[in-house]
This record gives C-alpha cells, structure tokens and sequence, in this order.
C-alpha cells in the first residue's frame, strides 16, 4: 500500500490538525516574534525594502526572514504583517516537516514510519521556534537533514528543483543547515570512491548550493562584526557551559514539561527510563550497521555544533530540536526492524516515553502566547491611530522587552 495514494490525505489532515489545535490563537490573533520585529521589522521601517533586503543582522543572513517580511510589509502593510508572516512560517515549516512523505530514502521506507517521523517531528518541537520566520531556520535544518537523508538519484526532476531551491532558501536562512556542509561534501563519496559531476549531479548540485550559503553567512558574520550590534558569541570562558550544554541537547527529547503535580515523580522517572533506552539504542545502532551509525553521526555532529553555536554554549530546546528529530529517525528504524524483538520493544518503549513526556509541552504554549498580552493588532491600531509610538511584540518576559519603534508618518496612519 503506498502512503502517497492512501494514506496521504488523512496523514495531512491529523498533521494540520495538530498544528491548528496547539493554540489556535496563532491564527485567529497572529502575532510578531521577539527579533522579527525588533530587528527585521524596525530595520525595514529604517532603512526601506531594499536596504533591508540586504541586510544582515545578529551575525548572519536570514534570507527567509526578509522574504516573509518584506512582503507581508508591502502588500498587507502593518496591521495585518502579524497574518503574512505567520501564514509563510506555517508554509515553510510544513514543506519540511512533511519532506518524508515526498522524498525516498531507505530511513522511511514503510508508510508507519513515514507517520511516526511526521507526528514527533510536530511534537519534539518548542514553542520558542513555532510559527515565527525568525525561527524558521530550525525547520529549515531538518529539512536539510531530510535531503542528506534522501535517496538523491531516485529524486524526480520535478522534485529536484524544488528540493534544490529549498535548500538554497535554507542555506540563506541563518547558519543552521549550512554547518552540515561535510556531510552534504560526504555524499559526493560512493563505495569510497569520489563521484565526479556526471555520475552524480544531484549530489553535487546540492554541495555547491551549501557552499555557496556558507560563503554568504560567512560575509554575513564579518559584516555583522563591524557594521550591527552583534556581540562576542565565541568566548573561552563559555567552554564551561559546554558541557552541560552538549547533554542537554542530546537529551533535549526525554525531558518533559508536566504541568500537573501528580506527575511530579513520574515524568523524572520517564526521563531516566528514556534516557536508558536511549542510550541501549545509540550503542546497538554504532555496532549494527553503517546506516544507522550514520545517524549517530549525525546526531553527534549537530549536538557539538548547535552547542556551540549556542548563546554562551549554554545550548537550548531550539539548539536540541534538530537533534531530536534524529533521534526519533533512529528510533523508528530500530522499532521497526525485523527479526530483532528486544530492540523493537526498546524503541517502541523510547518512543512512547518520549510521546508522554512531550505531548503536554505541545499543548502548553502559554508562555509562548499568554491570552493576558495584548494582540500585535490591537497595538498596531494604536500606533495608526496615533496613540502610541510603538508596538511590544511577543513575548513578554522579565527583562525582555521587545518592541518596534515607528517613524512620526505611521502614527497618524499614512
């Protein structure tokens, strides 16, 4: 039975579901996000479409971020900008999400697996990053993830350009998939032989559209230097973050957010639990084959990287997401696998504790979006109507206070 012809109608509909019931206050009063206000809609107002477009801030280039902003600005102008972008992150986040479903590869060869990697690819994920092109970048990952992942030569043309303008967006979208360049440069290896651009165009075509994403983010980050208020990320006194911060992000995916005191002992016991299993898992997929322990690869690499990368390499739930995806990828190899029962039931087991641990952080987005902030567009009719000369964007935590300042012309709504 082919999920693409049976079940694809109902896959998408329960995806769509879940992510217009995790609040659905996201649609019904969309909001603006910390920075993508702050910074790429006030560099807007400053400096124009132009000058913005072009511009890059906190130390990379957001391509998407630009796009999503630049026309939500210009064709539904300021009140309704909260509308268009959220509408361009929730596209982006379900073209990639749903990537397995349209692109092959030997990690979702069977339609359960296919489901299994769409629905904790949805729940694994932090309200820090969902529905905001700012964030973006991290769904972007893994679709970059899904491309390293795919069978590349069974690509249809058709697909082939889409998945290659894709991953040209993701590689202008912040440094998040660029730093999977060596695994992107690893492809271009088959059977240990080096693949020239002939026997493997798709392959290449894909390195040289990562290549040329790191150049740019790498002007990006030396422009951000000299000419934005980007501070000093990399410091050796935040090695002794390191890590703590590695352990997080690696396991990011058994740690829940209970919310319900009778869970109090329960869900650390859940987490021990998964984290054993988890632990059972990583070692039997490095010994049992090559496609596997490719995966722990990956996980290993990216856990390293993002930490690092990470605001005082402290790491993060949006740092550990792509590496919890990974996981949930192996996870659904191993309990899936034939003729090995005791991995199966250990992978079935990870994966339903993950599913406990993670469902009710899902729903939870309070403070992510609290009901008691005021809606972007009640605030931009205030700053239309000559009010106020500001709007303060989500969220509204001690000592954040992320706001956009408007020039004199937009108060009295010109």
């Amino acid at each position: 039975m082919n999920l693409t012809r049976s079940y694809l109608p109902l896959t998408l509909i329960a995806f769509l579901l879940l992510v217009f019931f995790r609040e659905p206050a996201y649609f019904l009063n969309p909001r603006i996000w910390a920075e993508e206000g702050s910074i790429y809609i006030q560099s807007y107002l400053d400096a124009g479409p132009l000058s913005s477009f072009f511009s890059a801030h906190l130390g990379y280039y957001s391509l998407y971020t630009k796009i999503a902003v630049g026309l939500s600005m210009g064709v539904l102008g300021l009140k309704l900008v909260a509308a268009g972008t959220t509408l361009f992150s929730l596209m982006i986040m379900c073209l990639a999400l749903c990537a397995p479903l349209y692109l092959p590869s030997r990690y979702w060869d069977t339609e359960i697996k296919k489901a299994t990697i769409l629905f904790f690819s949805l729940v694994v994920g932090v309200g820090e990053i969902w529905l905001n092109s700012i964030n973006s970048q991290f769904y972007l990952c893994i679709f970059s993830i899904y491309i390293l992942l795919s069978e590349t030569n069974r690509i249809r043309n058709g697909w082939f350009y889409f998945c290659s303008a894709m991953l040209m967006i993701a590689a202008l979208t912040g440094v998040t998939s660029v730093v999977l360049l060596p695994f992107f440069a690893f492809k271009l290896f088959a059977n240990g032989r080096f693949q020239k651009f002939s026997a493997s165009d798709k392959n290449w075509i894909f390195f040289l559209v990562m290549l040329f994403g790191l150049l740019i983010q790498g002007v990006a980050f030396f422009y951000s230097l000299s000419h934005d208020s980007y501070g000093p990320r990399f410091q050796i006194g935040y090695l002794s973050n390191f890590p703590k911060g590695l352990l997080n992000s690696v396991m990011w995916v058994a740690q829940g957010q209970w919310q319900i005191i009778s869970f109090k002992y329960t869900a650390p016991a859940i987490f021990i639990t998964a984290a054993a299993l988890m632990s059972y898992s990583f070692y039997h997929a490095v010994t049992a084959s090559r496609k596997t322990g490719y995966l722990v690869a990956l996980i290993v690499y990216i856990s390293v990287v993002f930490t690092l990368l990470s605001l005082g390499m402290a790491g993060g739930p949006r740092y550990a997401y792509p590496v919890s995806v990974l996981i949930v990828i192996l996870l659904a190899q191993q309990a899936y696998a034939a003729g090995k029962p005791w991995l199966r039931r250990s992978a079935f087991v990870a994966l339903a504790a993950i599913a406990l641990l993670k469902i009710p952080g899902y729903f939870n987005t309070k403070m992510y979006y609290n009901p008691n902030w005021e809606t972007y567009q009640s605030q931009a009719g205030k700053v239309l109507s000559g009010e106020q000369d500001f709007i303060r964007v989500f969220p509204y935590w001690a000592r954040k206070d992320f706001r956009i300042w408007f020039p004199e012309k937009l108060k009295a709504g010109q």
